[in-house]
């Protein structure tokens, strides 16, 4: 029998007798050729467009296609493989970093060659030498990460640095073996055999393994976007040090140990108080040799290319460093895109794009992006109408992770030809944003920015009905809090990180806007339904010196851009119900006071024939919705301001609606005063504290 045949008899015995762990192996690799081979011609690259050889009839020729941006961290996966031989070279430059670091001197053929993926059904033990080798320590080490999780190739590594007391990359067959057990990893024979055949190398007339280039074939992932990924999280860290110069201290401080669980980490008991804190710190100080406890830039990346070996998924180790330091993935990854196509600012200085820079970055990314959306993204982004849009606004909205959820959960257009979502869908998408809203809370959303009542929200109707930062709202209200009401101090700060502008009666006048039945706390539904971001927004359009003030004439033109219907009667009866007969202006207090934006949308939601006026028991309805008040006040408030003349059934039209708006609110606060007043002097004789709560 040849030696051929000997080795082939071999594999053969042990694929049988492991027959199970070959076959996972098996379908992993052909998952992973598969996704390499669908994802060749794509590229995650910082650039517009890129050159790509393209073979037809035998000549070579070149064509450009659009570069591909990830919008959020799990796009990243698709260009992974169109980089492996750059991802590769990246990886063998660092790792030899890693060497010279801990004084290991190699030579040349230590390191690995880059071999292409091997496709599906294809026999690697017939392949090239090279192929071989990184096929057998892929294996070895996905193996390791299933037995010790993420950390277990660092281990394997400094256990084999401290065999080597010759620092010359070579150890004992049996040495490597045996560090191989200790990490748990037991070579069958013909595993053994392989070993040898594969890495083995003449000393002084003996054989040695050259665990060197046996770890080189399994570092070969360190791609550029892992390497921003962890410089970025050396930055955050640095930046909270005293001279930026992180410590030890600062990793303890600043890790999030749930990022750590069994699934990553094995042995990890998550029942034990601090286990994750505990291990966490165990696997950073080894190989740590600054005594003052201080990190490098590249001691930092050095531990990371260790773990980044255990990650064959791009996206996975993107998501477990960056949320290992409390940095959102999502926000790194949009932050790249966005420093694209803006010049880093100076010392100091916050990104800005401009106009027509925001607006290149759009169509950089988005092939078939129309003018309206454009605008809507710019009118999200610009809101103080600057001219320019900053990078920490870009990234306070993730409005690039929106887009990815609406893309890839919208099924169905419009009659346009747009991609339009339904309830159901839009519901779903507002809650992979924020995972702890409530479907009901998400139901509110959608009726929020359904104005038009087709049942469906394009893109742009779900960025100009400022979704997005209505979630910012329930996210900034909701933290650390399990209550669902906040109070007016509450909102007051939450709107204040909106605008710092605020003074203390606007915020008075918002929450007063939302409070409607004087309850003293509020809930993000109440919120939602009161449209006082909506209308605060459109007066922030027109108050272009911030003065906090419109002219008629202004306040007029704004309306109009609100609602292109109203009649002449309708802008005067509403001038006259807001403008100060003093100054002649309209503030922002008095008009989100009176909250014409909620009262128009209300009426026009009741006025289903579009008739301007509602009959009794629709304004009713409509009454009973504004002012959240039971039927025998609103009945009593209907009497007292539009008596019925005999058996008329004329409507109340929207002018009679406000010009009588004033007393209505009045009789209406009478009315809560009054119970609630009935209700405290109850409490007094029952011997009570009265607390009125909504």
């Amino acid at each position: 029998m040849t030696a051929a045949d000997e080795y082939q008899a071999e594999t053969t015995f042990d694929y049988t007798q492991e027959h199970e762990q070959e076959q996972e192996e098996q379908a992993i690799d052909s998952a992973e050729a598969s996704a390499a081979e669908t994802s060749a011609a794509e590229e995650f690259s910082a650039g517009f467009s890129r050159p790509v050889k393209a073979t037809k009839t035998g000549k070579q020729t070149w064509r450009l296609v659009k570069a591909s941006f990830a919008l959020t961290v799990k796009d990243v996966e698709s260009g992974a493989a169109a980089n492996a031989e750059g991802d590769h070279s990246r990886s063998q430059d660092i790792f030899q970093r890693v060497l010279r670091h801990a004084g290991i001197v190699v030579e040349a053929s230590s390191m690995a060659e880059f071999t292409k993926p091997v496709p599906a059904g294809t026999n690697v033990h017939e392949a090239e030498l090279p192929v071989r080798r990184n096929d057998f320590t892929k294996k070895i080490f996905r193996r390791i990460r299933k037995a010790n999780g993420v950390y277990g190739i660092r281990t394997l590594r400094l256990m084999l640095h401290s065999m080597d007391l010759n620092n010359d990359g070579l150890l004992n067959f049996r040495s490597v073996e045996g560090a191989l057990l200790q990490n748990g990893v037991r070579l069958l024979e013909w595993e053994l055999h392989h070993l040898q055949e594969l890495f083995s190398r003449e000393k002084r007339q003996e054989w040695y393994i050259d665990y060197c280039l046996f770890l080189a074939c399994g570092y070969k992932s360190w791609s550029k976007k892992r390497e921003e990924a962890v410089v970025e999280a050396f930055d955050v860290l640095s930046k909270k040090c005293p001279a930026n110069i992180l410590t030890m201290q600062a990793l303890m401080r600043n890790f999030h140990p749930e990022v750590l669980t069994a699934d990553v980490y094995p042995d990890l008991d998550e029942h034990a108080e601090g286990a994750s804190m505990s291990a966490f710190m165990r696997h950073w100080s080894q190989g740590i040799e600054n005594t003052d406890g201080t990190i490098t830039l590249e001691e930092f990346k050095y531990h990371y290319l260790d773990v980044s070996a255990g990650f064959t998924s791009e996206w996975e180790f993107l998501d477990f460093t960056c949320r290992s330091w409390g940095i959102d993935p999502d926000d790194w990854l949009a932050k790249t895109v966005f420093r694209q196509f803006a010049p880093p600012g100076g010392e100091g200085e916050e990104d800005i794009l401009g106009t027509e820079d925001f607006k290149r970055m759009l169509h950089a990314i988005f092939n078939n992006i129309d003018e309206d959306e454009i605008d809507a993204w710019y009118g999200v982004m610009d809101e103080d109408r600057s001219g320019e849009v900053s990078l920490q606004e870009f990234i306070d909205r993730k409005i690039l992770k929106a887009k990815r959820l609406y893309d890839d959960h919208v099924k169905g257009v419009d009659e346009n030809g747009s991609k339009a979502a339904t309830k159901d869908e839009l519901v779903l998408i507002i809650q992979s944003l924020s995972p702890k809203i409530s479907t009901a809370e998400a139901c509110v959303l959608y009726h929020y920015a359904d104005l038009d009542g087709n049942g469906t929200i394009s893109f742009t109707e779900f960025l100009e009905n400022q979704l997005l930062k209505l979630l910012q709202v329930y996210e900034q209200v909701n933290k650390g809090s399990t209550r669902k009401t906040f109070s007016e101090e509450e909102l007051g700060l939450v709107m204040k990180q909106m605008d710092p502008g605020l003074d203390k009666d606007e915020v008075h006048a918002i929450f007063k806007a939302v409070d409607t039945d004087g309850g003293g706390s509020v809930s993000f539904v109440e919120f939602c339904q009161s449209q006082v971001l909506r209308a605060k927004t459109l007066f922030d359009r027109y108050d272009i010196d911030r003065s906090r003030a419109l002219t008629e004439h202004k306040f007029v033109e704004m309306l109009r851009f609100f609602d292109s219907t109203w009649t002449e009667d309708e802008e005067k009866a509403i001038c006259n119900l807001v403008i100060n007969p003093q100054t002649g202006k309209v503030t922002l207090s008095s008009f989100l006071n009176t909250n014409i934006i909620k009262l128009k949308l209300l009426f026009d939601k009741y006025d289903r024939d579009r008739g301007r006026s509602l009959d009794r028991n629709e304004f009713k309805v409509m009454l009973k919705e504004l002012f959240t008040s039971d039927d025998k006040d609103v009945q009593e408030l209907i009497n007292a301001l539009y008596p019925q003349e005999d058996d008329s059934d004329e409507g109340i039209t929207f002018l009679q609606y406000v010009r009588n708006f004033k007393e209505l609110n009045r009789r209406n606060d009478a009315l809560v005063l009054a119970k609630r007043r009935k209700a405290r002097e109850k409490a007094k004789r029952m011997g009570l504290v009265f607390n009125y709560q909504d």
